[in-house]
């Protein structure tokens, strides 16, 4: 993520940019999470880091859960393609 120079932090443009990424990613759905998951925890945080340091007020993804923002919920499996469904 890259710092915004007038207020040193973060924005949520380059949140959504990261999620994006991490959503794209090859890694299982239980590191995609995690790897989302840590940054609300830093966000939490927040009022305990320098100024420079934090991330936006605005909660990470505006809220949004993380389950929701990767489309899949962690321990359940995607249902099979139309295709699939109708040659069983």
């Amino acid at each position: 993520m890259t710092k915004s120079s007038s207020s040193g932090v973060s924005g949520l443009a380059d949140l959504d940019d990261y999620a994006a990424h991490v959503k794209a990613t090859e890694a299982s759905h239980a590191m995609r999470e995690d790897r989302l998951s840590i940054v609300n925890r830093v966000w939490s945080y927040r009022g305990l880091l320098p100024e420079a340091d934090r991330l936006p007020q605005t909660p990470p993804w505006r809220g949004e859960r993380i389950q929701d923002i990767l489309q899949q919920r962690r321990g359940t499996t995607r249902p099979p393609h139309a295709a699939v469904a109708a040659a069983a």
